[in-house]
């Protein structure tokens, strides 16, 4: 067996370990059970791996997301380290060939989902193996005062009953003092030991701005800064806006949300990280298990869900030490769009029971049966065939997968796309020759004009929506086209798989959850208040608050953030003296903030938005669609 330190040497070809890795890994082969708690980007994978690979057997790796296992599986393959996930669209004699092979000892580690960690075949498989740790990445999700609850979680302490002697490691980055018990407590550690380095990070400036005109503060940002950035938004359809609105301006973006085919994804990440495109565009579902160090600025375009969120998400910036920043633009649509897309889209248990009895019958599950084999599932045609709201359905469905009564995995990466064949002047003669196929056409190139560059993915169901045909009408037509070498479609078009672990009682399956489901919207509104209280905080520094909540006491302010920066704040003289030259500035056109500030060239920039934003809540300006500002006459 080699040592910790030479094994990262090989495999990592890092010199030493980082914070309290050592330690961490010093406390799991001395067979503790350890709670470590590091920062984002403090190394936390490389703990239980090198804890795994330290010792014989297997290293079973509980992981939440498919994306982070996927990702890194493929990592520990390319250093050498047999890896494989558990998880995914599997068919039965494909999980019995990995558990078999993990028995036998071909793998070092097995990344596992909670959900799959319940499975009858997998429980049976695991007496036989040959465990040497067992490591829980995202340790949060098992409280239920964490800011992603799963309860699935909670059933990780009963497999200990089948690994009597085998080690826990638990890990995560958020976690309040509130977690850390609960945590300790859930996967029943005797004597726990828990391992925290501070959540500081010194190196990164909190920014939190009221801007009107958030394109005009990103613009003024990235004119500024060229560097490699992250700007989260809170909907897949920002991320296009948002992106075609920067390229615009002249800024190389890209964009990634679960709603891109994986190949556009991965081509996206590959932009990003070579710095081809440096603006990210991304919802939440980008973050997890990136390895990019030098982002120097992530943006929050709308307030987060939850301080756990924001701070995670904030922490992927400046993962080299080196100096960079967390921007958070609101104004006051964002804190209400905050609070009612909570409200608007929280499904009712009433509403969760009607869905899983639709659910069920849509896959033919019997009653007082269940299927665990992953079925292709159809989203989009679910939700119109059965009349209900898409918003909501996803709320429902994800939390029947986080009580463990199915197994939802995302295939998005799987949906249909085309990609035409020849140019748009043979395409013109085309139509005029096959009048039938003009409509489908016509729809296709009005709505995906980039298929003459690249695939572009599409959706049957709603193309046949909008031509009133059947979605089988609409694929036969697209099979024509792809034989008449028109164009080239790959018609995988499912939105999810999924599969059905509990046995189906109807009302009674939905019962056993409902005291967790108001648990978790009573959780949810308690963090939706902490994190907007963040935001409309003025006296505490940003970075001394965030530790505060995360129960660190740290006595001294950083001296960079939005709140420590009071000292340049305007006095009343100063206010006086821009806020009239900005008036008269627009007195008779309106201008951008870039053109006013321009035209008071010598004004010192900060002094000059911030003005403008005062003048903007007192409707002394006001702001028209091209982003001028304008006297307000009323």
């Amino acid at each position: 067996m080699h040592t910790p330190l030479e094994i990262l040497k090989h495999y990592w070809k890092y010199p030493a370990f980082r914070g309290k890795q050592a330690k961490i890994i010093e406390s799991v082969l001395a067979g503790k059970d350890t709670l470590a708690l590091l920062p984002t980007g403090g190394g936390k994978s490389i703990t239980f791996q090198i804890a795994g690979l330290a010792k014989d057997g297997l290293c079973i790796v509980v992981s939440p997301l498919i994306a982070l296992m996927n990702d890194q599986v493929s990592r520990l393959n390319s250093l050498g380290i047999k890896a494989i996930a558990f998880s995914g669209k599997l068919h039965f004699q494909e999980q019995l060939r990995i558990l078999d092979n993990a028995v036998y000892g071909a793998y070092k580690f097995l990344y596992i989902s909670p959900e799959r960690l319940q499975s009858e075949l997998f429980q049976s498989k695991l007496q036989e193996m040959n465990i040497n740790l067992l490591a829980i990445d995202e340790a949060h999700c098992i409280s239920q005062w964490g800011h992603d609850f799963r309860p699935s979680y909670r059933k990780i302490a009963p497999i200990r009953e089948i690994l009597p002697n085998i080690p826990v490691l638990a890990l995560t980055a958020t976690a309040t003092p509130e977690v850390v018990t609960d945590i300790c407590e859930q996967l029943q550690f005797k004597s726990p030991v828990v391992i925290q380095q501070s959540f500081e990070r010194s190196n990164l400036t909190y920014t939190v701005a009221k801007r009107i005109d958030k394109i005009s503060a990103l613009e003024r940002l990235f004119n500024r800064n060229k560097t490699a950035s992250i700007i989260y938004v809170r909907s897949r359809y920002l991320c296009h806006e948002l992106s075609e609105q920067l390229s615009y301006l002249g800024f190389q973006t890209t964009i990634y949300h679960a709603g891109l085919a994986l190949e556009e994804r991965e081509a996206n990440f590959k932009k990003w990280l070579t710095n081809e495109a440096p603006i990210m565009i991304a919802t939440n579902a980008f973050g997890m298990g990136i390895d990019k160090a030098d982002v120097r600025w992530v943006v929050h375009y709308n307030i987060p869900e939850s301080i756990e969120s924001y701070f995670q998400e904030a922490g992927r910036a400046g993962r080299d030490g080196e100096a960079s920043h967390a921007l958070l633009l609101y104004n006051g649509a964002d804190i209400d769009l905050l609070k009612n897309q909570f409200l608007t889209t929280t499904p009712e248990i009433s509403f969760i029971k009607t869905l899983y009895k639709k659910l069920c019958q849509h896959f033919s599950i019997a009653y007082n049966q269940k299927n665990e084999q992953a079925q292709d599932f159809d989203f989009y045609h679910f939700c119109e065939h059965y009349q209900f709201n898409k918003n909501k359905s996803v709320k429902a469905l994800q939390i029947l997968h986080r009580e463990g009564i199915i197994a939802l995995s995302e295939n998005f990466g799987n949906q249909s796309s085309i990609q035409f064949s020849i140019d748009a002047n043979e395409m013109v003669l085309y139509m005029d020759r096959s009048k039938k196929m003009k409509p489908l056409i016509q729809f296709l190139l009005r709505n995906n004009g980039g298929a003459f560059e690249t695939f572009v993915r599409i959706n049957e169901y709603k193309i046949a929506n909008k031509l009133s045909v059947s979605k089988n009408a609409i694929i036969e037509q697209l099979q024509f086209l792809e034989e008449e070498q028109i164009l080239i479609y790959n018609n995988t078009n499912t939105d999810y798989s999924i599969s059905f672990l509990q046995i189906r009682q109807d009302d009674k399956t939905i019962n056993h959850i409902q005291n967790n489901v108001k648990q978790l919207h009573k959780q949810q509104l308690t963090k939706i208040k902490a994190m907007l209280d963040f935001v409309n905080q003025r006296t505490v520094c940003s970075s001394r608050y965030l530790l505060t909540y995360f129960g660190e006491k740290k006595t001294s302010n950083c001296g960079k953030c939005t709140i420590c920066r009071k000292q340049n704040q305007l006095n009343e003289k100063q206010y006086n003296t821009l806020a009239t030259h900005i008036l008269e500035s627009v007195s008779k056109i309106p201008k951008t903030a870039k053109e006013i500030s321009k035209k008071l060239e010598l004004l010192d920039t900060d002094l000059l938005l911030e003005t403008i934003q005062l003048l903007l809540d007192q409707k002394r300006l006001m702001v028209n669609k091209y982003n001028q500002y304008y006297l307000n006459e009323k």
